[in-house]
C-alpha cells in the first residue's frame, strides 16, 4: 500500500493486527483504543506517525519521518516496538507526550532512531520512555530531552538496553517549570552521550540514576544550571560507571541566574573525570556572590546529613574539586573503615566539607582549602595537609596516620564539642591554629609527640571541665620534658584525666605528670610513679592496657603510706589490663600481689626480681630468672604460671591456681603436685624441664608443645594419671621413676636415665630408650611402636604385670620379662630376654628366621611359628621350659653354634633340630611328644641335649646318614627313653658319602636307658638287600645295615677288637 496526501487512520476499539506492507509520505494515525499491530516491512515508509490514542505495536520494521505519541485529552497513547529485527526509524524528531499522556517501550532487541528524542507531558502525568533488555537500542542522533518546556518525562534504560545520543537535557524548561528522570540501571545498560549532559537546567528539576551495574558517559556536565535548575545525579552499586570526559559542573550558574546540584557516589560506584581521572569537579561555580550563588553538593556514600541512612562509599577519580562562590559541600556519610580519597580540594573560603560516618583517610595536599570542615560523626583522617577552619561535634578529626603525616595549618578557629568528640594529632603530623582551639567540656585530645616541636600550636587553648587527655610517642626518659602543645596568649583550664602511652592516668602506674609550664603558655609532659607520687593520686596499680604494652620496672618497691582517697594500703601491688608488666627488683613491700589480667614477670634473664608473700593470679604469673630462685609464698587464683628463664624456679607453697603451668624455658622444681596448682590446670611443656624431688601423683593433663623432660630424683615416682598428648616428644630424665597411666598420644618418647613404667595404652609409638622402661601389664595389650636405644646406649626393656604384651614393632633392646607374657617376631626382635618363673616369652610370627639373642631365666620361652627358628645365640643360662608348639627349632647352626639351657618339650607337629647344645644338665629334660619330630644336625650334625631325652610313642627321629660310620648323631648326658619312629634318609651333601652296610653310632646316653624302643620307618634304598637292626646298650644307640643272607655282616657291642681308621669298622 502506497500511502500519498492523505492519512491511514486506524479507528478500531478492537486488538487488530495489520499484516499489509506500506510505503508513501502519507500519515498514519491511530485513533482507536484498542491496539494496532504492525507486523510488515513498512521501512520504506517515509511520513507522519501520530498516536493520539490506544496502542500501536511495532514488530516487524517501520519508516517515517517524524513520531509523536500524544494522547488526546484523557486519553493515553503508547507505542510498543518488541522483539529482535524489529524497529522504527525515523529521519526527523520522535515527540512522547506533548499536552497528553503518551508512553513508549523498546524490548527484547527492538531499535527506534530519531534525530532529536523529546519526552515530556504537561498533562500531569509523566511521559515515559521505557527501554529494556539486551539488544535493545534507543538511536538519538542529536539530542535527548527529558521534561523540558513544562512537561514531565521520565526515560529508563534497563535491564542491559543501550541509549545514544549527542547531548542530554533531564529536566529543562526556559518557558516554565518541568521535571525529567532518567534511570539507567542494571549489569550492561548503557547511555552514551557524545556531547554534553544537563540535569536540571533553567527552572526544571532533573534526575539520573544510575544503578546496578549501567554505566554513561559524557563530555561536559552541568548539575543544576542557570535560573534555578535542580539536578540530582545517583551513581550507586558495584560496576556503575559514570565517565565524564570533561569537567563535571555541579550548581552552576552565571551572574544571578543560579541552580542547585547534587551528585551522590555509593556502594561501589565509580565516577571518572576528565582524561584518566584529571578532571575538575567544579561545585557551587559561578553567581556574583556566594550569598546569591549556586548550590553544589558531592555525597561520598548516603545523601543525608544523619548517620543513620550511611551506606558504602563510592569512588570520585579526578584531579581537582573547586568550590565556587555559591554554596559548595564535600558531604562523607559512609560506612567503610578505611576509605581514601585522593582528590585534592581548593576553595577561597565559602566551600564545606561535611563528615557524618564512616572513616576517611583525605590523602591530597589540600593547602588550597580555605573553607570550613565539620566532623559530626565517624573519623575524618587528614594524611597530609589541610587548611581553613574545623569544627568536631561528633567522632573524632585526626591529622597525621600512622603512615604519614605534615604540618596543617588552620587560618581560623578549631571548635571541639560533644561528649567523647576527639580531636588528633599523631605523631608524623603538626597543626597549627591562627585563632582558638576550643576543647569543650567531656572532648577528647589525643596527641602523639611530635619529635620537631609541639604537635599542636595556637593562640590560646580554653579546655573546658572533663576533657580526657591520650599522650603517645614518649618511649623513655631521655625524651622528657616535651613540650607538647604551645600557645600564644595561654592555656585556660587543664585536662580532667591523662593517658600516657596508652595507659589511663588516673588509675595508671605513672602519675599525671603532664602540666602546664609556669607561665600558662604550654603543656608538658613527664613520668613519675604512681607508687612514690606521695599525693592523693598514688597507688599501686599498674595498668597496661593492651596485649603488647609493656612496662619494665627495675626499682625496688617499698611500704608507701597508705592513699585513704583511693583506698590503697600502700603495701600492695596490683597489676590490670592485659599488656606486661616485668619486676626486675627485689621487692620489699609486704601487702602481697594481685594479678587481675595480662601478664607479671619475675625478672628478665636475669639473676634480680622478686617479691615477698602471696600471690593472687588472675592472669598470667612468669619467672624469667637466668639463676637458681625460690618462691615459697602461695599462689591462687584462675591465671597460668609460666616458667621462664634459663635458671631453676623451686615452688614450695600449696597452691590452688587453676589456669596451670607453662614450661617454657629452664627448670621448675616441686616436691609435691599442689606445687603446680590446682589438679585441672594443664601442665603444658614448650621448651622447658620439670623436676620433680619426692614422690607424688597427678591427675592433670599435660600437653607437649615441645619436648617435655621429666627429671626425678633418685628413689622418687612421678605417677601421671592424667592424659598425655601433643606435638613433642617426651623425655624422662634423673635416677627416679615416670609412671604413665593414661594415653600418651606423643611421636617419640626418650628414656635418659631413671626408669619409666607404663603399658602399651600409655605409651608411644616410638620408645629410644638409655635407661629402663617396664611395660606393667595388667590385661592384654599390643606395642606397635619401635623400641631403641638412645644416643647410642641401649637400655633395657621389662615386662610385669599379669597381662600379655605382643610387641608389632621392632625391639632392639634387651628385655626381662618378670609376669604373665612377652610376644614377638623373630625378625623384629634381636635383643637378649631374661624370662622369670612363671613368666613366659613367645614367638608366633611365621617364615624361617634367625634368633641370635641369649635367653635367660627359669620362665616358660615358647614357639609357634610357622617355619624353621635357628638359636645361635648362648642361651645356655635360661633353666625354663622351652615349648615349641609348632615348627621348627634349630638349636645352633652346622657350625654348633648355639645353646639352649632348661628342659624342652616338642609337641604334635613340631620338630626339634639343629647341632648345638640343650639343657642344663641335671633336671633338664626334653620330650618329644606324639606327633613331634626329633631331627638333629644341620645336614649330618651332632645334637647335645645336657640332660635326659624322651621320644613318646608316636614320635619320630629323623637321621640322616651317609657312608658308614658318617650320620647325624645326638649325645645325651643322661637318661634315654625310646619310643616311636626311626626314619633314616640319604644325606643330601656328597662329601657324606652315600649309605652302605656297616655300622653307624646314632645316639649316645649317659644315664639309664628306657622305652620301649624304636621302630624303623623310613630307609634309605640299597643296591642289594640289606637288613637295618638297632642295637643299644652301654651307652649307646648304633645302626647295623647287614646283607640279607650268607652275607650277613658280624658285629658286637663290647670286649676288645681292632679299629680301622681309613673304614670306620671293626676289622676283627
Amino acid at each position: 500500500m502506497t500511502l500519498g496526501s492523505n492519512a491511514l487512520t486506524f479507528g478500531t476499539a478492537a486488538d487488530t493486527v495489520f499484516a499489509g506492507q506500506f510505503d508513501g509520505d502519507g500519515s498514519i494515525i491511530k485513533t482507536g483504543a484498542g491496539t494496532t499491530q504492525l507486523s510488515r516491512d513498512s521501512s520504506a515508509y517515509t511520513g507522519n506517525v501520530e498516536v493520539a490514542k490506544g496502542s500501536l505495536k511495532i514488530t516487524g520494521k517501520l519508516g517515517g519521518y517524524a513520531g509523536r505519541i500524544e494522547g488526546s485529552g484523557s486519553d493515553e497513547a503508547a507505542v510498543l516496538v518488541t522483539g529482535s529485527g524489529a524497529q522504527w526509524a525515523m529521519d526527523y524528531n520522535l515527540t512522547v507526550g506533548g499536552t497528553g499522556m503518551g508512553s513508549m517501550r523498546i524490548d527484547d532487541g527492538a531499535v527506534v532512531s530519531n534525530i532529536f528524542g523529546k519526552v515530556g507531558s504537561t498533562s500531569g502525568q509523566a511521559a515515559t520512555v521505557t527501554v529494556s533488555g539486551r539488544g535493545s537500542r534507543w538511536d538519538n542522533d542529536f539530542a535527548l530531552l527529558t521534561g523540558v518546556d513544562s512537561g514531565d518525562g521520565e526515560v529508563h534504560v534497563l535491564n542491559g538496553a543501550i541509549m545514544n545520543s549527542v547531548d542530554g537535557h533531564i529536566g529543562s524548561a526556559a518557558n516554565g517549570v518541568g521535571k525529567g528522570l532518567v534511570e539507567v540501571s542494571g549489569a550492561g545498560s548503557i547511555w552514551t552521550n557524545d556531547g554534553e549532559l544537563k540535569v536540571g537546567n533553567m527552572n526544571a528539576e532533573g534526575v539520573l540514576r544510575i544503578a546496578d551495574g549501567a554505566v554513561v558517559s559524557n563530555k561536559v556536565s552541568y548539575i543544576g544550571s542557570m535560573v534555578g535548575g535542580v539536578g540530582t545525579v545517583s551513581v550507586e552499586g558495584a560496576g556503575s560507571r559514570w565517565n565524564n570526559t570533561g569537567d563535571l559542573n555541579i550548581g552552576f550558574g552565571v551572574f544571578a541566574s543560579f541552580g542547585t546540584g547534587a551528585v551522590t557516589i555509593a556502594d561501589s560506584a565509580v565516577v571518572t573525570v576528565g582524561a584518566a581521572g584529571t578532571g575538575t569537579v567544579y561545585m557551587a561555580r559561578g553567581g556574583l556572590f556566594p550569598v546569591f550563588g549556586p548550590t553544589g553538593t558531592l555525597s561520598i556514600g548516603a545523601s543525608s546529613d544523619d548517620a543513620a541512612d550511611a551506606v558504602g562509599a563510592g569512588t570520585l577519580r579526578a584531579g581537582l574539586i573547586d568550590f565556587g562562590k555559591g554554596t559548595a559541600t564535600l558531604r562523607f556519610n559512609h560506612t567503610d573503615s578505611a576509605y581514601l580519597f585522593d582528590t585534592r580540594l581548593k576553595d577561597d573560603g565559602s566551600g564545606a566539607i561535611n563528615h557524618i560516618a564512616g572513616t576517611t583517610v583525605l590523602t591530597a595536599n589540600n593547602t588550597g582549602f580555605k573553607g570550613k570542615t565539620t566532623v559530626s560523626g565517624g573519623h575524618l583522617i587528614v594524611q597530609s595537609v589541610l587548611s581553613g577552619s574545623a569544627e568536631v561535634t561528633g567522632g573524632e578529626l585526626q591529622f597525621g596516620s600512622g603512615m604519614a603525616g605534615a604540618i596543617s595549618s588552620l587560618s581560623g578557629d578549631l571548635n571541639v564539642s560533644g561528649s567523647r568528640s576527639t580531636l588528633t594529632v599523631t605523631e608524623l603530623a603538626a597543626l597549627s591554629v591562627a585563632n582558638t582551639v576550643e576543647l569543650k567540656d567531656f572532648t577528647r585530645l589525643n596527641i602523639g609527640a611530635n619529635a620537631d616541636g609541639p604537635s599542636l600550636a595556637a593562640n590560646r587553648l580554653n579546655i573546658g571541665s572533663g576533657v580526657a587527655f591520650n599522650l603517645s610517642g614518649i618511649n623513655d626518659e631521655g625524651q622528657l620534658p616535651k613540650v607538647l602543645i604551645s600557645t600564644t596568649n595561654g592555656i585556660i583550664g587543664d585536662f580532667a584525666s591523662v593517658t600516657i602511652g596508652g595507659f589511663n592516668g588516673p588509675v595508671d602506674y605513672l602519675s599525671v605528670h603532664t602540666g602546664k609550664s609556669t607561665d600558662g603558655r604550654s603543656y608538658q609532659a613527664t613520668y613519675g610513679l604512681n607508687w612514690t607520687g606521695g599525693n592523693n593520686l598514688s597507688h599501686g596499680t599498674f595498668t597496661l592496657a593492651n596485649a603488647t604494652d609493656d612496662f619494665t620496672l627495675g626499682v625496688a618497691l617499698r611500704n608507701q603510706s597508705p592513699n585513704h582517697a583511693l583506698g590503697w594500703n600502700g603495701r600492695s601491688l596490683t597489676k590490670a589490663g592485659r599488656g606486661t608488666l616485668i619486676l626486675t627488683g627485689d621487692n620489699l613491700y609486704t601487702g602481697g600481689t594481685t594479678i587481675q589480667g595480662g601478664v607479671l614477670q619475675i625478672g628478665n634473664d636475669g639473676a634480680t626480681g622478686s617479691v615477698l608473700g602471696d600471690i593472687v593470679n588472675h592472669g598470667a604469673l612468669a619467672f624469667q630468672r637466668s639463676d637458681d630462685f625460690a618462691f615459697d609464698g602461695i599462689v591462687s587464683g584462675s591465671g597460668v604460671l609460666i616458667k621462664n628463664g634459663a635458671g631453676t624456679l623451686t615452688l614450695a607453697g600449696a597452691n590452688s591456681f587453676t589456669g596451670g603451668v607453662t614450661l617454657a624455658k629452664g627448670a621448675l622444681r616441686v616436691g609435691a603436685d599442689a606445687n603446680l596448682g590446682d589438679a585441672s590446670g594443664v601442665l603444658k611443656f614448650n621448651g622447658g624441664v620439670l623436676e620433680t624431688t619426692d614422690s607424688f601423683a597427678t591427675v592433670r593433663e599435660i600437653q607437649l608443645a615441645q619436648q617435655g623432660v621429666f627429671d626425678t630424683a633418685a628413689g622418687t615416682q612421678l605417677h601421671l594419671t592424667g592424659a598425655v598428648s601433643g606435638a613433642g616428644s617426651l623425655l624422662k630424665r634423673g635416677a627416679g621413676t615416670l609412671r604413665l597411666d593414661q594415653a600418651a598420644a606423643v611421636q617419640r618418647t626418650l628414656v635418659e636415665t631413671g626408669t619409666l613404667i607404663g603399658h602399651a595404652g600409655s605409651l608411644s609409638s616410638q620408645i629410644e630408650n638409655a635407661a629402663t622402661v617396664v611395660f606393667d601389664q595388667t590385661t592384654d595389650g599390643v606395642f606397635a611402636g619401635s623400641l631403641t636405644g638412645l644416643n647410642g646406649v641401649f637400655g633395657t626393656m621389662k615386662k610385669q604385670g599379669v597381662g600379655a604384651l605382643s610387641l608389632s614393632g621392632a625391639s632392639y633392646l634387651d628385655w626381662s620379662v618378670a609376669e604373665g607374657e612377652l610376644i614377638a617376631a623373630i625378625d623384629r626382635f634381636s635383643g637378649d630376654v631374661d624370662i622369670a618363673s612363671g613368666a613366659a616369652f613367645r614367638f608366633n610370627d611365621a617364615g624361617d628366621k634367625t634368633y641370635a639373642g641369649a635367653v635367660s631365666g627359669a620362665g616358660r620361652f615358647v614357639l609357634e611359628r610357622d617355619g624353621a627358628t635357628l638359636l645361635t645365640g648362648d642361651s645356655s643360662a635360661f633353666g625354663g621350659l622351652t615349648t615349641l608348639n609348632a615348627g621348627k627349632l634349630l638349636v645352633g647352626d652346622a657350625s654348633g653354634l648355639g645353646k639352649l639351657g632348661g628342659s624342652l618339650e616338642v609337641l604334635n607337629g613340631a620338630t626339634l633340630g639343629g647341632s648345638g647344645v640343650i639343657g642344663s644338665g641335671a633336671g633338664s629334660h626334653v620330650s618329644i611328644a606324639a606327633g613331634g619330630v626329633l631331627s638333629p644336625g644341620n645336614s649330618i650334625g651332632t645334637l647335645t641335649i645336657n640332660g635326659d631325652l624322651t621320644l613318646a610313642a608316636g614320635s619320630m627321629l629323623n637321621m640322616e646318614l651317609g657312608a658308614p660310620g658318617f650320620s647325624d648323631r645326638i649325645n645325651v648326658s643322661g637318661d634315654l627313653s625310646l619310643d616311636g619312629t626311626l626314619n633314616l634318609s640319604q644325606s643330601l651333601n656328597a662329601a657324606d658319602g652315600a649309605v652302605g652296610l656297616g655300622y653307624y653310632r646314632l645316639m649316645t646316653y649317659g644315664g639309664a636307658l628306657g622305652g620301649a624302643g624304636l621302630a624303623v620307618g623310613q630307609t634309605p634304598t640299597l643296591n642289594d638287600p640289606a637288613a637295618f637292626q638297632i642295637v643299644t646298650g652301654n651307652g649307646n644307640v648304633d645302626l647295623f645295615i647287614a646283607a640279607v643272607g650268607d652275607d650277613t655282616l658280624q658285629h658286637c657291642q663290647g670286649g676288645d677288637g681292632v679299629w680301622s681308621a681309613s673304614s670306620p669298622q671293626w676289622r676283627n
